[in-house]
């Protein structure tokens, strides 16, 4: 920092008091005229969501500013903050994944003093998300295909119910087929006891007695129940039966 001080002493003679003298100091006050110092390199790191930060440290409170492009020579676009400070963030978005991209820091005092950095480069990151596949309901089973991959890698779900247990579909319905993940996401697969034919998460009497209302019936007549046809023949036989009452045993023996 650089400061002028000039000092002028002006006497003044006053008529009507010929013995008084006034005496004035007129001082220039201290200009700023130092930028601040880059105290740390300029590094860029990326961050979730396909994002690039970059990031560096200042002397001095100053703002932030990054201009970039896709050629040294024409760093075009521009990112930053206002606002004073030593540490400095700013965050690039709208990179093509893979990209090489050429960037300068800049940090301005409150004084209008600037400092810039050499030209950097860097590569725009792919981003990724990942999938979350969890199990959901009374039944049990397994459930495979999370995972965190690329950006519009196609991902599909799988489920399998256990012995005693019915995979009943997706959470969202979605799930059920492969898709391209943009984002991270997550499917439930929910599974039901095999036997429940009520819903109220037990296999009772009460479930047997849905069944029974079922039994004989195929598809298309009023009774006809896809749940209580267990062997998908079109119709709730005493085979469907003798699945259901096995389900009913394997319930009972639980742990």
């Amino acid at each position: 920092m650089t400061s002028t001080i000039r000092s002028i002493l002006t006497l003044v003679g006053v008529l009507s008091m010929p013995s008084a003298w006034a005496v004035s100091f007129v001082t220039a006050s201290s200009v700023d005229g130092t930028p601040p110092v880059l105290t740390t390199v300029p590094r860029v790191d990326a961050i979730p969501g396909g994002l690039m930060e970059v990031v560096w440290t200042t002397d001095e409170a100053a703002d932030s500013r990054v201009n970039f492009g896709d050629s040294p020579a024409l760093l075009s676009r521009v990112a930053g903050d206002i606002e004073y400070g030593l540490a400095h963030r700013v965050r690039l978005a709208g990179l093509v994944p893979g990209a090489t991209y050429y960037y300068q820091v800049t940090s301005v005092d409150p004084m209008g003093n600037a400092s810039s950095s050499t030209i950097g480069d860097f590569v725009a990151a792919t981003p990724s998300f990942t999938l979350t596949v969890s199990k959901g309901g009374a039944g049990s089973g397994a459930v495979g295909g999370g995972g965190t991959w690329p950006v519009d890698t196609s991902v599909t779900p799988t489920a399998s119910a256990a012995s005693g247990s019915s995979f009943v579909g997706w959470t969202p319905t979605g799930c059920g087929a492969a898709f391209a993940l943009t984002g991270d996401a997550s499917c439930i697969a929910r599974f039901t006891l095999a036997a429940d034919l009520d819903g109220d998460s037990d296999v009772d009497n009460g479930d047997y007695t849905v069944f029974r209302a079922a039994l004989g019936a195929c598809s298309g007549a009023a009774r006809y129940r896809l749940a209580s046809d267990y062997d998908r023949d079109g119709c709730v036989t005493t085979g469907d039966y003798r699945i259901w009452y096995g389900f009913y045993r394997s319930f009972l023996v639980r742990p």
